[in-house]
């Protein structure tokens, strides 16, 4: 009996680490995205010009707002936007 209990318990142990993992990625991934909304929401333009730049998701956009960045595949390989041209 004492072994099964044993068991259970480290089974739980590891299915909270194991759960632990992708809501840790989750929380960050949303707390990012309501910083840049908060920042666009308050009209502060440096502040999600900044975010925007911390991530190659929006380089076409950047683009079209009339900044010069580098290609996409320079982008991905230095995984920011560094300063603008």
């Amino acid at each position: 009996m004492s072994d099964k209990l044993k068991q259970f318990k480290w089974l739980i142990v590891l299915f909270l680490f194991l759960l632990a993992i992708p809501s840790y990625f989750a929380y960050n991934h949303f707390r990012q995205s309501s910083t840049l909304k908060e920042a666009f929401e308050k009209n502060e333009r440096i502040e999600v010009l900044h975010h925007l730049m911390a991530s190659g998701k929006y380089a076409s956009d950047i683009r079209k707002a009339g900044y010069t960045i580098p290609s996409d595949g320079a982008i991905r390989l230095d995984g920011v936007i560094y300063p603008l041209e």
